[in-house]
């Protein structure tokens, strides 16, 4: 489901809404996630923030905790077994490894040991994203996008390792020498 039809599900009025800037860049949906305003619906601390355009209110921000996200989940554009199936052949294409997890199939069994590679994006301190890869080109790729997309965010850090049998090693982080 869309925001709109979230907020109509949650009850949320969108007349209570904070005004939103009419073009919310990811910059600005980012700042506000950190302040972690209360969920529109419930209150609690949210996890997730949007913009609703609404014609009789105006750009709204639209805020979820966790609890109300899982409850209002987006809808995909097109029927599961078409988005699985573009997704395998997608990753397949790149030969990234891939495991999903339907109720029809069950888990996928590969020889690649997926969780080899793990990248970390932590922001002033706090851990806000990773991600394992089982090829180290894959992480390597993943880690530079990373740089080129989260990397701007003040206070980020971001850490690629190795999976070893004593633990976690260190292959390159950004910015050098943190």
């Amino acid at each position: 489901m869309n925001r709109e039809e979230a907020a109509r599900k949650l009850g949320v009025d969108l007349a209570s809404l904070s005004p939103a800037p009419p073009a919310s860049r990811f910059a600005e949906t980012w700042a506000r996630m950190q302040q972690e305003p209360p969920c529109s619906a419930c209150g609690r601390p949210s996890r997730t923030s949007g913009v609703i355009h609404d014609p009789a209110h105006g750009p709204r921000w639209f805020d979820r905790c966790r609890e109300c996200f899982l409850a209002t989940p987006p809808t995909l554009r097109v029927p599961q077994a078409r988005f699985l199936e573009e997704l395998r052949a997608t990753a397949a294409d790149a030969r990234l490894p891939l495991r999903t997890y339907t109720d029809e199939d069950g888990w996928e069994v590969s020889d690649v040991d997926d969780e080899r590679f793990h990248l970390i994006l932590t922001a002033g301190g706090k851990p806000m994203m990773h991600g394992w890869w089982g090829k180290r080109p894959t992480a390597e790729h993943q880690y530079l996008s990373w740089i080129g997309s989260w990397g701007s965010i003040d206070g980020a850090r971001i850490v690629l390792t190795e999976r070893a049998d004593d633990g976690e090693r260190v292959l390159a982080s950004w910015p050098q020498g943190s």
